[in-house]
């Protein structure tokens, strides 16, 4: 594989991208699905195994610059992913947001990982519990800093608590970053991957049939790199947007009412199941979740707090189920050790 990596990196870089070099590992489906679930090799948290829905061909773990692909699917497939991860490796260092969160992380990561054992070391039976809930906390709130930083002052007593708060949030940052390109990352990746195939003379008639797996239309929820590839195909400027843009403003710039409604793309308001198809409604939807990366933005409602000595949070009215604020109400309320209340916003977040 390394000659094929060297041939499509060449590639790559005869079509004008700046690939990050990166290594390589063929791996069996278990593993890769283990990876998968963990985001990237080294994570602080210790998971218990879970089925993953859907095929998994391959996982690029930024922070140690390893893809591994797939060692039981067709030679064709694995060349195609690795032209698939050049690309997204050419976006990695392109990309101003991504690649300043990933510098961050990588810079951080020795120290945090310090900051993770010194807790483990210090801490009850209860440790891999507590940081579980911590992790399931993050991936589904997104707090503001100053937030997090008036909690540890005022609520969270514990250093060792402190830490791992201080750990899971700043891991929490670097999915996020992940997460609000994720749709140029993949789009990028399926746009620039035949060029480079290409460019590398490595032909085969298998990539049409992999393009096309990729971006069959889904039932539920939006295929990214179908519609990430759609609106690159609309970018006059793609050099300029793919280091300026997130994916918000790659949404409010290039889905167009032309692609709406090629796409059939339709919301289900949470409330009253009501489907709409409404273009702006539904653009104006895909930029939310784009920003929030599907979690639920919530901040401090310090005064009130300080009145009723009830952490206080709120949160969008209109946007989110009350099972998931209950959800979420509870979450904190493990994680923080006391009682918590979460009230609706009238105003943006």
């Amino acid at each position: 594989m390394k000659t094929i990596y060297h041939e499509l990196v060449q590639g790559a870089r005869n079509i004008g991208l700046k690939p990050e070099s990166f290594g390589v590992e063929l791996v069996s489906l278990k593993v890769l699905k283990q990876l998968q679930q963990h985001g990237y090799r080294r994570r602080f948290v210790e998971f218990k195994p879970r089925d993953i829905n859907g095929t998994v061909l391959e996982l690029f773990d930024v922070l140690d610059r390893v893809v591994y692909i797939r060692n039981d699917v067709p030679r064709s497939l694995q060349t195609f992913m690795m032209a698939h991860c050049v690309a997204h490796a050419d976006f990695l260092v392109r990309n101003h947001e991504l690649k300043r969160a990933v510098h961050r992380f990588r810079r951080q990561f020795t120290a945090l990982r310090s900051q993770y054992e010194w807790a483990k070391r210090q801490s009850t039976n209860h440790f891999q519990t507590y940081v579980s809930k911590l992790e399931e906390l993050f991936s589904n709130v997104l707090f503001r800093r100053c937030d997090m930083d008036w909690l540890m002052d005022h609520v969270i007593r514990s250093r060792t608590d402190t830490l791992l708060w201080q750990v899971m949030h700043n891991e929490a940052q670097y999915f996020e970053a992940i997460g609000k390109t994720s749709l140029m990352n993949e789009g990028w990746a399926m746009w620039q991957q035949n060029q480079i195939l290409n460019k590398s003379g490595l032909i085969s008639q298998a990539f049409g049939r992999w393009s096309e797996l990729l971006c069959e239309p889904t039932s539920a929820g939006i295929n990214v790199y179908r519609l990430g590839l759609r609106l690159w195909t609309e970018a006059t400027d793609p050099f300029y947007i793919c280091q300026m843009y997130d994916d918000q403003t790659f949404i409010g710039k290039l889905f167009s009412k032309e692609i709406h409604d090629e796409e059939v793309i339709s919301l289900v308001h949470h409330q009253s199941s009501q489907v709409t198809r409404d273009f702006e409604t539904v653009k104006q939807q895909l930029q939310y979740t784009a920003v929030y990366s599907g979690k639920l933005p919530i901040y401090l409602d310090t005064s009130l707090t300080k009145q009723t000595g009830d952490v206080t949070f709120r949160y969008p009215f209109n946007r989110y189920e009350q099972n998931r604020v209950k959800n979420v109400r509870s979450l904190l309320e493990s994680c923080l050790g006391q009682r918590v209340m979460i009230k609706p916003s009238h105003s943006r977040l």
